[in-house]
C-alpha cells in the first residue's frame, strides 16, 4: 500500500516541476537560429545544413500538432525531467529522484537554456531519455534508447562526443565483459553515422558551416599567437582563399581577432576575410591545414584562449542568458510572439544577476565533475559524468565562440553526477565496485 502514495507522490513532484519551468518558458522562447529553422520547417526556405536538419523536419511534424515553438518546448523539456527522473530512480526512491530530476530542470544555468528552443535543448532532451532506455533490462527499449541516441547525435554536430561514455558504459548487450564494450564501441559507431547520414540526407541545401566560419576563425586565431608569419608566408599558405588583406596580414590579425568569434572576421570594413560560401572550399580547407601545420603551438594558443572563455576563466561568458525575442515583423510573420510576458520579464531580471555570479561560470561544473569523477561507485554517475566533460573537452577543438550554451549538457551532467556520486558512496561499501 505505501508505494502508491509513493507514486503519487513522484507524478506530483515532476508535475510542479514541468508547470515550472513551462510557466517561465512558456510558449517557448526564439533566436534567431529558432526562427531560422521554424521558417525551414514551415518550408519558407530550404533545410541548410548549418543547423541540423533533423531538428527542422521534426519540428515540421510536431508544429502540425502544436503550432510554434510550444510542442517543441513540451518535447526537449519533458524527455530532459522524465529522462532524469527515469535515470535517477535507479539509484534514489521515486520521490526523491522526481525532486532532483526537476530541481535540475529548474537550475538556473540549465533553465536559461532548456527554455529556448534550440539544438542544445533537443539534444540534451533526447540524450536523457536515449539514456534512460538504453539501460532498461528489455532489449526492445534498449534498441528504441538507441533510435534516441541517434536523434540526439544528429542533433550537433559534436554530440558524438556526448554519447561516447553514455552508449560504451550503459549499454549491456553482453554478460561477457570484453564482449559487451566491443558491442557497444560499434554501437556507438553505427548510432554517429546514422546520425550523420540522416542529417546528409535531409538537408536540401549545404551551407558548408565549418568553411564559413571554424575554418577562418582558426587560421585568423592562429596568425595570431604566431611570433613571426611574413606576408609572403601567410600568401603561400591561404593561396586561393578569399583574403582580402594582402599587406599587414598579420597585423590585421591581430588587431581583429577576439576570442569571441568569427563574424567580425568577415563582416564589416575591417574583415579579413569574404565569406567563401559554395566557392573556395577547398582552398579553405587547404589554408586551414597549411597554417595549423606550420604553427601547431599557435593554433594551441587560440583554441585554448577560446576555450578559457568559453568555460568563464578568461573572459566573460557570451549570452550565459538570450533576452531578445524576435522583432514584431518576424515574430508577425510565424504567428509567433514578439515580447515577454511579464513573468518572463520578472523571471529574467534575477537570472540576469546569477549569470554574472559562479553559478553560471562552466568553470565551476567542469571542476566539480573532474572532482566526482574518482569518488563516483556508480557506473550510471560516472557514465554522465564523462559525457559531460567528453562533451565540453570536445569543445576545445570545436568551439566557433564562447557561447554559454555549448556548457549547458556539462552543466546538467555535473548536477547529476554529484547526486549519483554522493548517493553510491552512501549506500555502497568502501570497496564496492561501481554499481548502476
Amino acid at each position: 500500500m505505501p508505494a502508491v502514495p509513493d507514486r503519487r507522490l513522484r507524478w506530483l513532484i515532476l508535475g510542479v516541476g514541468w508547470a515550472l519551468a513551462l510557466t517561465y518558458a512558456y510558449p517557448g522562447m526564439m533566436s534567431p537560429d529558432s526562427t531560422a529553422q521554424l521558417i525551414q520547417a514551415r518550408g519558407g526556405d530550404l533545410i541548410s545544413d548549418w543547423h541540423p536538419a533533423i531538428m527542422a523536419v521534426m519540428w515540421r511534424y510536431v508544429d502540425r500538432v502544436v503550432a510554434g515553438p510550444l510542442g517543441m518546448l513540451l518535447l526537449q523539456t519533458g524527455m530532459f525531467l522524465f529522462g532524469l527522473d527515469a535515470l535517477l530512480r535507479r539509484a534514489l526512491r521515486p520521490a526523491a529522484a522526481a525532486a532532483i530530476a526537476g530541481a535540475i530542470l529548474l537550475w538556473p544555468p540549465v533553465l536559461a537554456t532548456m527554455a529556448m528552443i534550440w539544438k542544445d535543448a533537443q539534444m540534451a532532451g533526447f540524450l536523457l531519455a536515449g539514456t534512460a532506455l538504453i539501460v532498461s533490462p528489455r532489449r526492445g527499449h534498449r534498441v528504441l534508447g538507441l533510435g534516441l541516441l541517434v536523434v540526439a547525435t544528429a542533433m550537433r554536430y559534436n554530440a558524438a562526443a556526448a554519447t561516447l561514455p553514455l552508449i560504451v558504459l550503459l549499454l549491456a548487450e553482453h554478460p561477457g565483459r570484453w564482449r559487451r564494450y566491443a558491442i557497444a564501441g560499434l554501437a556507438w559507431l553505427a548510432v554517429s553515422a546514422a546520425a550523420l547520414g540522416i542529417n546528409g540526407v535531409l538537408t536540401e541545401r549545404h551551407d558548408h558551416a565549418w568553411h564559413n566560419s571554424l575554418a577562418l576563425f582558426d587560421i585568423v586565431g592562429t596568425i595570431n599567437y604566431t611570433e613571426a608569419y611574413a606576408d609572403a608566408e601567410i600568401e603561400r599558405d591561404l593561396a586561393g582563399t578569399p583574403l582580402l588583406v594582402h599587406d599587414g596580414i598579420r597585423l590585421r590579425c591581430r588587431s581583429m581577432y577576439s576570442t569571441s568569434g568569427h563574424y567580425e572576421l568577415t563582416h564589416g570594413p575591417g574583415r579579413i576575410f569574404d565569406l567563401p560560401f559554395d566557392q573556395h572550399l577547398d582552398e579553405v580547407a587547404a589554408g586551414w591545414r597549411a597554417v595549423v601545420a606550420h604553427h601547431p603551438w599557435a593554433y594551441l594558443a587560440h583554441r585554448l584562449a577560446v576555450f578559457g572563455h568559453l568555460i568563464a576563466v578568461t573572459g566573460p561568458l557570451d549570452t550565459p542568458l538570450w533576452r531578445a525575442p524576435p522583432t514584431k515583423q518576424v515574430a508577425e510573420s510565424l504567428h509567433i510572439r514578439s515580447e515577454h510576458s511579464a513573468v518572463q520579464s520578472r523571471v529574467m531580471r534575477v537570472l540576469y544577476l546569477l549569470a554574472h555570479t559562479w553559478l553560471f561560470f562552466p568553470h565551476t561544473y567542469l571542476v566539480l565533475a573532474l572532482v566526482m569523477l574518482p569518488l563516483c561507485r556508480s557506473r550510471l554517475g560516472a557514465a554522465l559524468l564523462l559525457s559531460g566533460l567528453c562533451y565540453e573537452l570536445g569543445l576545445l577543438i570545436a568551439a566557433p565562440s564562447p557561447d554559454a550554451r555549448y556548457s549547458h549538457w556539462m552543466i546538467a551532467t555535473t548536477l547529476a553526477g554529484i547526486v549519483l556520486t554522493f548517493q553510491s558512496r552512501r549506500s555502497a561499501g568502501p570497496a564496492a565496485p561501481r554499481s548502476e
